[in-house]
C-alpha cells in the first residue's frame, strides 16, 4: 500500500498551489487523483494474475507494479501541471483524466475475479 501512497501524496503537494481554482475545479482534481490511484491498484491486482496483461504499449504487457505505479504518477502529475498553467482547459483535462482512470479501474476491477 505504501507504494500507491507516494504518487498519490505527490499530487496531492501538486494541487497546493491551485490557488484560484474554483470550488468545481478542485472537487474534479480530487476525483482525478482519486480515479488514478484507483487504477493504478487495480492494474497492479489484475497483473498478478498472469493470463492478465496490460494493454498500455507505453508499460508493455507485463509492467512491474513501479513501473505502473510510476506512469499513472507520471500522468497525474502532467495533467495537473497542464490544467494549472492552461486554466481554459482545466474541467475538460481533470474531467477526462477522472473519466479514463475510472473506465479503467471498473475494467481492471473486473479482470481480478
Amino acid at each position: 500500500m505504501k507504494l500507491f501512497t507516494l504518487p498519490l501524496l505527490a499530487a496531492f503537494f501538486i494541487s497546493i498551489g491551485c490557488a484560484g481554482w474554483t470550488q468545481g475545479e478542485k472537487v474534479l482534481l480530487a476525483a482525478s487523483i482519486l480515479a488514478a490511484g484507483a487504477d493504478a491498484y487495480t492494474t497492479c491486482n489484475a497483473l498478478d494474475n498472469p493470463d492478465n496483461y496490460e494493454v498500455n504499449p507505453m508499460l508493455g504487457e507485463h509492467p512491474s507494479r513501479e513501473q505502473v505505479v510510476i506512469y499513472l504518477g507520471f500522468t497525474q502529475a502532467v495533467t495537473i501541471l497542464l490544467a494549472h498553467f492552461i486554466p481554459s482547459w482545466r474541467p475538460w483535462l481533470l474531467g477526462l483524466k477522472t473519466g479514463l482512470n475510472t473506465t479503467c479501474a471498473i475494467h481492471n476491477s473486473r479482470l481480478e475475479d
